[in-house]
């Protein structure tokens, strides 16, 4: 939205059939139960965790407690970017928002990776829709282009691979049949 919330609904019929998160959820669950920043090799969590105690040294004498990311959180990287969600284990693990200098991705998470259905936001583009684990367009999706274009349809490794169809801002469309991003056979256009 334009004050900068967000939400990450399930459409059916053109009505939200439930929210799955939202800026104002993540918001709340970690000023609810803010505990001490742990501070990480690669940046700063702030949220809701657990403690580890460990032993070590040589005949495992020694006591260490460690602070493990467990629940709703934020976690501001060493390079700028953050991520605010839930955690399980240190790692990414149900819906969240991942944030860096080129781009905001609203998804699901499991073992610190995006998976499955996502809305990636870069610039003035929007893509929803699967992703692999690399964060690339991998499956189904639609890429909502700034200039008014967009493409609903297969995708592998960020190209455009399988049936789509294209929709230009001037109102014309295109179906076709993609392979490793270019046209291999026009289907039908307006």
């Amino acid at each position: 939205y334009a004050d900068g919330s967000w939400r990450f609904n399930e459409y059916r019929d053109g009505e939200v059939v439930r929210t799955f998160l939202d800026s104002d959820d993540i918001e709340k669950a970690v000023s609810a139960n803010i505990m001490d920043e742990i501070t990480f090799n690669d940046g700063v969590y702030v949220g809701q965790h657990r403690e580890e105690v460990r032993k070590s040294g040589l005949f495992g004498t020694k006591k260490e407690t460690h602070y493990v990311a467990d629940g709703f959180g934020k976690f501001n990287c060493g390079d700028g970017s953050r991520y605010s969600g839930n955690f399980r284990d240190n790692e990414q693990c149900g819906y969240g928002l991942y944030e860096s200098k080129k781009m905001r991705l609203y998804g699901n998470f499991r073992g610190g990776k995006v998976s499955g259905v996502a809305l990636m936001i870069v610039g003035d583009d929007a893509y929803v829709g699967e992703l692999n684990e690399h964060v690339e367009f991998h499956g189904h999706g639609c890429l909502y282009m700034g200039d008014g274009d967009w493409y609903d349809g297969e995708w592998a490794n960020d190209k455009r691979n399988g049936r789509g169809t294209a929709h230009f801002g001037n109102g014309e469309w295109a179906v076709a049949e993609f392979r490793n991003g270019e046209i291999a056979d026009v289907i039908k256009r307006s």
